[in-house]
């Protein structure tokens, strides 16, 4: 079996570039306000939302009244951030049921500069732990 793969570097125009960064932004915010739902329901409830729960209530949101700019997200990328965050969250149960001390949770994700609480990384920004 032969695997071939292949690299290119994209050259975004200003308003390509604009429109990616917004939906990073936009993505950031949605895999927070998923994970303080999750925190939510855990608390509640002591289990947590998995992803075929998840997925509807994330792509509910691009129609909530105020949120209507995440309208503009591609439903692929709404879609993978919501089995992402599922993963993450699937990951941390293993571990713990294991015994194993898991770094932390997951995390919320943000960018800029670091305020009290959160820690600047690198190559991600602000993340609170």
């Amino acid at each position: 079996m032969i695997v071939r793969g292949w690299q290119a570097r994209l050259y975004p125009t200003p308003e390509q570039a604009r429109r990616l960064n917004q939906w990073a932004g936009s993505l950031r915010f949605l895999w927070n306000r998923l994970l303080d739902r999750e925190k939510a329901e855990y608390q509640a409830t002591g289990r947590f939302i998995w992803r075929k729960e998840l997925q509807p209530i994330a792509v509910g949101m691009k129609r909530q009244d105020g949120l209507e700019w995440l309208a503009d997200l591609p439903a692929h990328a709404v879609l993978d951030t919501v089995a992402r965050l599922d993963g993450a969250l699937r990951r941390m149960v293993n571990e713990r049921k294991v015994g194993r001390k898991c770094g932390c949770e997951p995390l919320r994700v943000s960018r800029g500069t670091a305020e009290p609480g959160w820690q600047q990384l690198p190559t991600r920004g602000d993340i609170r732990c």
